[in-house]
């Protein structure tokens, strides 16, 4: 326990993340209980302080701290008990099945099983409805950035933005046009996980946050779309300076 008071206590001072890269802010304090059980997160970002609870932070191997999505949490929470109602009621049946259990009581745990069952397949519903929103977002945040990059290229083309200011902003739009597209991919998965556990599924190969697993590869976002992202990194590596973004999958612990 003590081990994992200082993990969260050494963060202070640290610069939140999101799992993308994006700066959240600075973390400048944690909120803890009577019996020093961490709580909160206080987190600065330009004069606004925000709080996090802990459950949405994580650690990861070189020690910094990362900000999960609250939908990612809801996605990770409903995966372990959908499969998990299910399969007590499978054990439920073969108590009943080899007589260990009357058929009385049989019947009062099945009807609390299925309360519970139809309970998290209404959360599922309206987690994926959620997901859907957030996909739409991220194409509508993808197509007001390829509209920014396509400006920003006009106007550096007539000579009205100077190299250095054009080379840091192309870099930087071309970075969230990739965080957007890996975020959009982690939505899709998200979806397709729950959209099986509702269709019967009974096993989940891997947690969002934690391990990957083979999956079926999500629905790609629009072909052109995609062709015109390719581009974009060979124009980069062009015209700035090679700035590594090749980035490995945060493997993470939750505290």
């Amino acid at each position: 326990m003590a081990g994992v008071h200082k993990d969260f206590f050494s963060i202070i001072g640290k610069i939140l993340k999101d799992e993308y890269g994006r700066e959240i802010g600075k973390i400048i304090s944690v909120t803890t209980a009577p019996n020093s059980e961490i709580k909160e997160i206080l987190v600065s970002a330009k004069g606004r302080f925000t709080s996090y609870p802990r459950e949405q932070i994580v650690i990861n191997e070189d020690g910094e701290p990362i900000l999960l999505t609250e939908i990612k949490l809801k996605t990770a929470t409903l995966c372990d008990e959908i499969p998990l109602i299910w399969k007590k009621c499978g054990v439920l049946e073969n108590l009943l099945k080899e007589g260990k259990i009357p058929h009385e009581t049989y019947k009062e745990f099945h009807e609390e099983f299925e309360k519970a069952k139809e309970k998290l397949k209404m959360e599922a519903e309206k987690t994926i409805e959620e997901i859907e929103k957030l996909e739409k977002a991220c194409d509508e945040r993808f197509r007001k950035l390829q509209l920014s990059k396509t400006n920003l290229e006009i106007e550096y083309a007539i000579g009205k933005i100077k190299d250095e200011i054009y080379e840091l902003s192309i870099k930087d739009i071309v970075n969230e046009l990739n965080n957007t597209l890996k975020e959009r991919e982690d939505l899709e998965k998200m979806r397709s996980w729950l959209s099986n556990l509702l269709l019967g599924e009974k096993t989940v190969e891997a947690e969002p946050y934690e391990k990957e697993a083979e999956e079926p590869q999500p629905e790609r976002l629009e072909e052109e779309r995609e062709a015109t992202t390719e581009q974009e990194r060979s124009e980069v590596e062009e015209k700035v300076e090679s700035q590594t973004t090749e980035e490995s999958s945060i493997t993470v612990r939750i505290i």
